[in-house]
């Protein structure tokens, strides 16, 4: 006689007119634990098997479907795949079965993985394994894949919370990685709703992790669209390219070059030797609006010091970015500083800085060194002051060993 033990922390009652037998231990309170104990007996046929897994799984689904991710699932799922396990032992068992059974054992093993992460994606991993090694599989081993992969990008995207003080971390790089093993096995288009479902959840990630995130997501994946012969392929591969280009500027030179709101060409050599704070804006951006006193107070308060602020304008032409500047005032404050006006700049023969680098939103700040490298990529707004002083005037050894 075989036994599978279930436990669920919720008083769910199972009913059921085959040759199983249940033993519960019945809760003192409805918020204690119950056991439930199936044991299937030896002579227990294909047939009964097969019924108390279907049954159990129609179950499932509806709680799984509805998001009901609680003990319920747990237990009925524990309960189809300790049946189809038993099925899946039986030498007599034919091969429609067999392949019936293992679709159910993978999706109780992928509704286990979502009721509880911590307990069972692991094992969902492993899972995945195991149905490479078996004869026509190959349906099973993409539905699994497909759910790790849903179902890591949720992880790989949770911060700690009230909630979920320790959720389940997975490593980012490695997981890309099998993303777009995933996409190169599975070249389909609807593959690629997972990459965009991953960008999307990034995106609302908080900017330090978002960002170390979008570089790992730019520079593994750009490669894989570049290669493709789709037009609309290629062209996300190219701003996945300059997506990671931007965020590992850290380091290195910026190219800023272009055509000034006054009409002129942009002079680089103007900002030699100077800590320079470079803001994409555009002029129906409320938020770029209310830092126009913030940079104005920086420069104001830095300037003598060799600090300049740079605007690159990423949309309207001349003449709107010259309207937009001579009027508008933002707490007493106007816009004083050299801006670039973006889209003059194919026209003129520059490189159009928005595409370089692939800026979406408005505003992103860059803040550029003395040596001309870029020192910070969208720097906290609590902590620019600090980094521009400690561009402007970098604490030395002898400084460092004065400090109270």
């Amino acid at each position: 006689m075989q036994r599978f033990t279930i436990q669920s922390a919720c008083s769910l009652v199972f009913f059921l007119t085959l040759p199983f037998t249940w033993a519960a231990e019945e809760a003192v309170e409805e918020e204690l634990p119950m056991i439930a104990t199936i044991t299937v007996s030896d002579d227990a046929t294909l047939e009964t098997l097969a019924e108390f897994v279907d049954k159990h799984n129609k179950s499932a689904d509806g709680l799984y479907r509805a998001r009901r991710l609680g003990p319920e699932l747990i237990v009925l799922a524990e309960a189809i795949l300790a049946g189809s396990k038993e099925i899946l032992s039986r030498p007599e068992i034919h091969d429609d079965l067999r392949n019936w059974a293992l679709r159910k054992k993978a999706y109780a093993q992928i509704m286990l993985a979502y009721a509880d992460p911590p307990k069972y994606y692991g094992k969902l991993l492993a899972a995945v394994n195991e149905y490479e090694e078996l004869p026509n599989c190959e349906v099973i081993v993409k539905k699994v894949e497909t759910d790790i992969l849903e179902l890591g990008i949720v992880l790989v995207t949770t911060l700690p919370n009230r909630d979920n003080p320790k959720p389940l971390r997975l490593n980012f790089e490695k997981f890309v990685d099998r993303l777009l093993f995933f996409l190169e096995t599975y070249p389909e288009r609807e593959s690629l709703s997972l990459v965009t479902q991953l960008e999307d959840r990034i995106k609302t990630m908080p900017p330090i992790q978002r960002d170390r995130m979008m570089l790992v997501f730019a520079e593994s994946l750009a490669p894989h669209f570049l290669k493709s012969t789709d037009a609309v392929d290629k062209k996300r591969g190219r701003e996945l390219q300059a997506t990671g280009r931007f965020l590992s500027l850290s380091g290195k030179p910026m190219l800023l070059e272009g055509v000034l709101a006054t009409g002129e060409a942009f002079d680089p050599d103007t900002l030699k030797g100077k800590v320079v704070l470079v803001q994409f804006w555009k002029p129906s951006c409320i938020p770029c609006r209310a830092e126009i006193p913030i940079l104005a107070t920086l420069r104001e308060q830095y300037g003598r010091g060799g600090f300049e602020v740079v605007g690159v304008c990423t949309e309207g032409g001349l003449k709107t970015v010259q309207e937009f500047i001579s009027r508008t005032t933002v707490d007493g404050s106007r816009i004083t500083w050299p801006n670039l006006v973006d889209d003059q700049a194919s026209n003129a023969g520059f490189i159009q800085l928005t595409k370089f680098y692939n800026i979406e939103a408005t505003p992103v700040l860059v803040l550029i060194g003395r040596d001309g490298n870029v020192v910070r990529v969208n720097p906290l707004p609590s902590a620019l002051e600090v980094e521009i002083e400690n561009s402007l005037y970098p604490k030395t050894a002898v400084d460092e060993t004065d400090d109270p």
